[in-house]
């Protein structure tokens, strides 16, 4: 998930992962190097934890606190 817009959505549609995010955008960002990894983080009014699984694809997101078995 992207707490905020991406650029080249069209490529990213294409990739084998689900990317969510808030909006598109065809300006490049500055990099600061603020990034941060392993937190918790706020999203979509849901809270999200390091190692939450988030299942997505072109119908929505799936939040789960463990992997979930798919057949």
């Amino acid at each position: 998930m992207i707490d905020g817009c991406i650029r080249d959505s069209a490529t990213i549609a294409d990739m084998a992962i689900g990317v969510k995010a808030l909006n598109v955008s065809p300006v490049k960002s500055m990099k600061r190097g603020e990034g941060r990894k392993n937190v918790q983080i706020h999203f979509g009014g849901k809270t999200i934890n390091p190692g939450d699984y988030l299942y997505a694809d072109a119908d929505g997101i799936v939040l789960a606190g463990e992997a979930l078995p798919f057949s």
